[in-house]
């Protein structure tokens, strides 16, 4: 099989779950300052481009500095300050209160030192506790300055979304788009290759040859008649050596995980397309309408046809 359509299975999982980036804001702070960030149904992320501050979640304290990257997954509570003791604001009141111009934020009336702050979110069409990449991340993953270092394409997305995103020029809003959906993809890359063998779940099955191999056969035809011993057969393997690795690897058996990824597509045919929900249920293996609703319902909460009006309605508002 070639090996960059096995590599690629992430990039196809990001396209079916509709990954979505944007920055609300890039702040500049003087201590003492603090915020305070709500949940958020995305996974939110802070880019430290000056000065240092702490991130605190929970019991949890991580100090950040320069070129420190941290993701929240799951898009957990959490606050930023420049000490544990500053106040700290909620984002929500701050922004209700003074508003932000050109998303841009002005923290604290003291004159210690300055951090600033790039601070965005990615939202997909999964809650993060559900999505087949996001879930085997712990509940914060940060990435220092001297591991960016040490990963030149990284440090370098870093450089140009902090360039691109305080420059006002042609076709900003859409480089800035492009560079976050890198930065995502480099995030995984770099918390995949700090994992030991074997800890880091669907994302690092893709380094065990067989299960990528399998992982890369079902989304290549989400419609087809698959079951393990087929699948097998088409690896040269055994259906109980697959179905055993697969399991220990992706957290799922091949033929759960084939109805979730064929559920993720046919939220994107309902979002993008205008074809028929029978014909949408069609191009993900389903001959019974019946059961493609029930699936569809299962996986994300509503039937496929109030989703598409949901979707119709987001993107009306």
């Amino acid at each position: 099989m070639n090996e960059g359509a096995v590599h690629d299975v992430l990039g196809r999982v990001l396209e079916l779950t509709h990954l979505r980036g944007r920055i609300y804001c890039h702040s500049s702070a003087r201590a003492p300052w603090g915020l305070c960030f709500d949940a958020s149904a995305g996974a939110v992320f802070h880019l430290v481009t000056a000065g240092t501050c702490w991130l605190f979640l929970g019991e949890q304290r991580v100090a950040l500095g320069p070129g420190d990257v941290v993701l929240l997954p799951r898009g957990s509570a959490h606050a930023l300050a420049d000490h544990a003791r500053s106040r700290r604001i909620p984002l929500a009141a701050w922004l209700a209160a003074r508003g932000a111009v050109d998303h841009r934020m002005r923290l604290g009336d003291g004159q210690g030192a300055e951090t600033q702050v790039l601070c965005g979110v990615y939202a997909f069409d999964v809650p993060g506790a559900r999505h087949p990449a996001l879930r085997v991340l712990p509940e914060l993953v940060h990435i220092p300055a001297k591991k960016t270092r040490g990963r030149p394409e990284l440090a370098e997305t870093i450089a140009g979304l902090t360039r691109e995103h305080d420059r006002a020029d042609l076709g900003q809003s859409l480089v800035v788009s492009r560079l976050l959906d890198v930065l995502f993809v480099q995030l995984l890359r770099a918390w995949v290759d700090d994992q030991p063998s074997g800890g880091a779940g669907w994302l690092g099955a893709l380094r065990d040859s067989l299960v990528a191999a399998a992982l890369s056969r079902l989304h290549e035809d989400l419609a087809a008649p698959w079951d393990v011993a087929t699948l097998a057969a088409k690896l040269g393997t055994s259906r109980p050596t697959l179905a055993r690795r697969f399991v220990a690897e992706v957290g799922l058996s091949p033929l759960a995980y084939l109805t979730q990824a064929r559920m993720h597509e046919a939220a994107r045919l309902a979002r993008e397309t205008d074809r028929p929900l029978t014909e949408i249920a069609e191009a993900v293996g389903y001959t019974s309408v019946s059961a493609f609703n029930r699936a569809f319902h299962r996986e994300h909460g509503v039937p496929p046809g109030a989703f598409r009006k949901q979707g119709a309605a987001h993107d009306r508002a």
